[in-house]
């Protein structure tokens, strides 16, 4: 072994290793900050269900039913513990997952302790843990499905589909693309799981929790949010001010009508490419699935982001060096997402555009680069980058998440 290759994989394991002290030592201190994180709207849940009322009686909870179903057990922890506990989950769900994305390229298999790292660095990855939000365990449950479903295991990435679409909604994308590809027993199999997750949560919070959530839904104030990276997130801005911010042109119904074209639009250019590739395609249809997912749904949040490790992945493997640099700058346009403002922060054009617009634009770009690469985009050596350029460019791309890092560990001092 080089002495190149083992100073790339000592720093690589050496970073991990910072990463997995801080976060784990983040896990540890965020117990003891009541009510900052997300995940105390899912552990408030479980205190009004042990007591007797409606889980969703703060009115600020948008998990579904079925997912605050396994947050049950928590109830036998104060909340410090109960915190502590799950950050631990999602830490570990980081890894697992970003491990098994890379497992159906084997020439990355010598990489994978640096790739490891680079994701455990991952702004997005730190913006999820920061908020205690489920993206994790969403991705490890995605990356087995998106393998069993390479393997033909329709039932088995049935099951996972459908506890996806039961835990998140917008996992629902996923039922129209294997339909297309005419995959019928996967689709059953995953309507059955949502079918038996919706039972079970009937039959443990009743009816009425269903109820209470449709109507939590509609009392959200925060879509103009720069962290929204959806359609209706990125028109918000652009024409109400029904939520205080500052828009372009106040004219709320564009809001409506540009959304809803803007995804009839995308539906049926999806619907038709599915079709067109059937399974030869399957990888760039899943992820397209991925992407498109995030811009449909009305509250495609940029801390969903780690779910595209599989539309990076697939791109630089399927694509050229071009195509390479171009998912790379995306990649670093993501870093750029997590200085968060609210609506009544927005109210600039450099606001709408610029910081508001990021993780909507990036989710464009992959939506082009994985349909050019799709239409036969060919490798070339001609214009091949050296490795140690690459290593260059990565570096470049996660200045920014490094930056971050060293608030986190400034957030850590502070706190003692």
């Amino acid at each position: 072994m080089s002495l190149k290759r083992i100073s790339l994989l000592s720093i690589s394991g050496l970073v991990l290793c910072v990463m997995m002290v801080a976060y784990f030592k983040l896990a540890v201190l965020s117990g003891y900050y009541y009510g900052v994180s997300d995940f105390f709207k899912m552990y408030q849940s479980t205190l009004f269900y042990y007591s007797g009322q409606n889980i969703y009686s703060a009115d600020n909870n948008l998990n579904t039913p079925f997912l605050l179903l396994f947050l049950l057990p928590f109830h036998v922890f104060n909340y410090a513990q109960a915190s502590q506990v799950w950050n631990v989950i999602l830490i570990l769900s980081v890894l697992l997952g970003a491990y098994f994305a890379l497992r159906p390229f084997p020439q990355w298999h010598k990489n994978t302790l640096p790739l490891m790292a680079l994701f455990s660095i991952y702004l997005p990855n730190s913006s999820t843990l920061a908020c205690g939000q489920i993206t994790p365990i969403l991705l490890v449950f995605l990356v087995f499905a998106w393998l069993l479903a390479r393997k033909g295991n329709d039932y088995s990435a049935g099951v996972l589909i459908g506890f996806l679409c039961a835990l998140k909604l917008f996992f629902g994308l996923f039922l129209i693309y294997f339909l297309c590809l005419k995959r019928v027993r996967l689709v059953l199999t995953a309507l059955a799981t949502m079918i038996m997750a919706f039972l079970i949560s009937v039959y443990v919070f009743g009816l009425q929790s269903f109820v209470s959530y449709h109507t939590v839904l509609h009392h959200i104030t925060w879509y103009a949010s720069s962290w929204n990276a959806s359609f209706y997130g990125f028109f918000t801005r652009l024409f109400s001010n029904a939520e205080g911010n500052v828009p372009v042109v106040v004219a709320p119904y564009f809001t409506t009508i540009f959304t809803v074209l803007c995804s009839v639009v995308l539906m049926v250019c999806l619907i038709g490419l599915w079709i067109k590739w059937g399974r030869q395609k399957f990888d760039n249809g899943f992820s397209l699935v991925i992407v498109s997912m995030l811009l449909l749904s009305p509250l495609g949040w940029v801390y969903y982001f780690p779910l595209l490790l599989i539309p990076y992945v697939v791109l630089v493997e399927e694509g050229n060096t071009w195509t390479h640099l171009a998912a790379c700058f995306l990649l670093l346009m993501s870093t750029q997402t997590s200085g968060i403002l609210v609506p009544n922060q927005i109210n600039t054009m450099k606001q709408i555009f610029m910081w508001g617009g990021l993780g909507f634009y990036v989710l464009l770009g992959l939506l082009g680069l994985l349909c050019l690469v799709s239409y036969g985009v060919r490798r070339s050596e001609k214009y091949a980058i050296s490795e140690n350029l690459w290593c260059v460019i990565y570096i470049v791309i996660f200045v920014p998440s490094l930056i971050s890092l060293g608030a986190i560990f400034r957030g850590i001092m502070a706190c003692h």
